[in-house]
């Protein structure tokens, strides 16, 4: 199947690049509003983007708020563990994201809550 402008696949990568590149540019509180306006409305789909927890907890992290991006982290791991094809090419990168949720490969984190 390819992606196409009306693809919401296509325009979720669309928003998410957007973020990125608000959080690149060092506007973490912008990229994080954006970044929650865009759960929000994923949540009204009844939809969740391990994609979107990952580039949300890298800008919470970014702007120094380390405890918050922790369960944005946990989350991405869950969402994104359940991708074969994710696991399988970004092992490293979903290594790395299990670290910073402090959750262990079966998706348990070690400490504190999630920020579901």
């Amino acid at each position: 199947m390819s992606e196409s402008p009306a693809d919401p696949r296509f325009e979720l990568a669309g928003q998410l690049t957007q973020a990125r590149l608000l959080r690149h540019e060092g506007r973490y509180d912008e990229a994080i509003t954006h970044l929650h306006e865009l759960r929000a409305e994923l949540q009204r789909a009844g939809l969740r983007s391990g994609l979107l927890f990952e580039e949300l907890a890298e800008s919470l992290a970014s702007s120094g708020r380390s405890d918050e991006a922790k369960g944005y982290f946990a989350l991405a791991f869950v969402e994104l563990s359940k991708d074969p094809k994710f696991v399988d090419k970004e092992s490293a990168r979903l290594e790395r994201i299990a670290r910073l949720g402090d959750v262990d490969s079966d998706g348990h984190e070690g400490t504190e809550g999630s920020a579901q």
